[in-house]
């Protein structure tokens, strides 16, 4: 996925779709096939074609849920996580949600003895998002919560940043504005510990102020995660995808 990291979008597209003709075409290869189409997933996920990928990581799923060896285990929680991203950015219905969460839900229970650290609290992550857009505030700030506690454990200051970039918004959404600078502060801590620039700084400045003020905005949690993944995530687009 070099390609995709590197946004050279259209060609990684068309190799990962190539992959998935070449792997369909081989009977009984269902683990390359799986992988390849959790791969083709990844880049439709990047390019914003989420009606085009949901599908991808269905199937990339229910070929990897069978066997569940230490790669299809990879597999499938890498499909899982990025259908529970396509779905929140591309079908806030109801119906999709629930989908979605009932998928992430089933792969932490499947996954449990075969994945820990990252994986597992980027699960729990989603999860709380998929509960959050369901309107169901103690389930999503409590997902939340434990992937960033769990994430402050494994001292991931990029995970920690962003992750409390979605669980300031959260409190936000439902009026707890204390709790939600709390966590502000808290991850400016952890920036000011990476010694970013001044510009991501700034940036995180305005957003704790917004948060204090009770006047956060959907464009300044946007702006400030753009600028967490463009400054302070480590090197290139890719960052932090850990196994």
């Amino acid at each position: 996925m070099l390609r995709a990291c590197q946004q050279r979008l259209d060609e990684a597209d068309d190799l990962a779709r190539s992959a998935v003709t070449t792997f369909r075409k081989q009977e009984g290869n269902t683990g390359d096939l799986a992988e390849a189409l959790a791969r083709f997933g990844y880049v439709l996920n990047e390019s914003k074609k989420f009606s085009e990928a949901i599908p991808c990581h269905g199937e990339a799923i229910a070929l990897s849920r069978p066997k569940l060896s230490a790669r299809c285990a990879r597999i499938h929680h890498t499909a899982v996580h990025n259908l529970a991203h396509a779905t929140l950015s591309s079908m806030p219905i109801h119906s999709a949600l629930e989908g979605g969460l009932a998928q992430v839900r089933e792969a932490r229970t499947l996954l449990r003895p075969r994945v820990d650290g990252v994986p597992r609290h980027k699960l729990g992550w989603v999860e709380g998002l998929l509960w959050w857009k369901l309107g169901m505030h103690p389930r999503a700030i409590r997902a939340l919560e434990i992937s960033r506690r769990g994430f402050v454990r494994l001292a991931l200051p990029y995970e920690i940043v962003l992750v409390s970039i979605d669980l300031a918004a959260a409190h936000c959404y439902f009026r707890d504005f204390d709790a939600a600078a709390a966590v502000a502060e808290d991850a400016f801590e952890h920036v000011q510990a990476l010694k970013s620039d001044r510009e991501a700084i700034a940036v995180l400045r305005i957003w704790i102020e917004a948060i204090q003020a009770g006047e956060l905005s959907e464009e300044i949690s946007t702006k400030t995660r753009q600028m967490v993944e463009s400054r302070i995530g480590p090197g290139g687009c890719c960052r932090s995808r850990k196994k």
